[in-house]
């Protein structure tokens, strides 16, 4: 849930029409921002089936330990970046399809949370309400993919 600090009614969002245009490096995840090269890395694991994930180290961790679910996911809180990594998710699934358990997991978990599951703090907040960082409505992105 948002922060006490944050209240629904105050926050700004984003037109999701606009989120690619968005500088995604400057939102929060569980352990920082999200790195440079994210979206092609995010691909990866998008088009790779559940036995390549499993006999792909390197892929393994992406999943487990850095872009998806401890990343923008942890322990059930999502962050200001789950948006940005569900909407490529939810792009590339209209593209390539379900591929993979985790990836299928990851949208059935985020859409069920929806914005609501969104935790904001300090200066994201600050960011926010001076419209420097608009939050992208989970709910939105599912509508635009067609991803429930």
């Amino acid at each position: 849930m948002f922060t006490s600090i944050a209240n629904l009614d105050d926050i700004q969002y984003g037109n999701v029409e606009y989120i690619e245009v968005e500088d995604y490096k400057k939102y929060r995840t569980c352990g920082g921002r999200l790195p440079a090269d994210y979206i092609e890395r995010l691909k990866k694991i998008c088009v790779a089936t559940d036995q390549e994930i499993r006999d792909n180290d390197e892929l393994m961790i992406e999943v487990c330990d850095g872009l998806i679910w401890d990343g923008l996911c942890h322990q059930g809180t999502l962050y200001t970046a789950t948006p940005f990594g569900y909407y490529y998710i939810a792009k590339f699934i209209a593209e390539f399809g379900f591929r993979n358990k985790e990836i299928t997991q990851f949208v059935e978990y985020v859409s069920g949370a929806g914005t609501n599951g969104i935790y904001m703090e300090g200066m994201d907040i600050l960011k926010n309400r001076s419209g420097v960082m608009p939050i992208y409505k989970i709910e939105d992105i599912s509508q635009k993919w067609g991803v429930v």
